[in-house]
């Protein structure tokens, strides 16, 4: 199952890092396969067109 780090902190107001977050949650049993960082691009289809 993927999570949202954002949605983590939601939830959690004073959360650490993602890899020490993902480390965490590692320690109390939970499987972090990955940590993923995505991008948000701000653009528009008309600036190619």
């Amino acid at each position: 199952m993927k999570i949202s780090y954002n949605w983590l902190k939601t939830f959690i107001h004073t959360i650490p890092e993602p890899a020490e977050t993902a480390a965490i949650l590692t320690e109390i049993g939970l499987e972090v396969e990955s940590v993923e960082t995505k991008v948000l691009v701000k653009t528009s289809l008309k600036d190619y067109w």
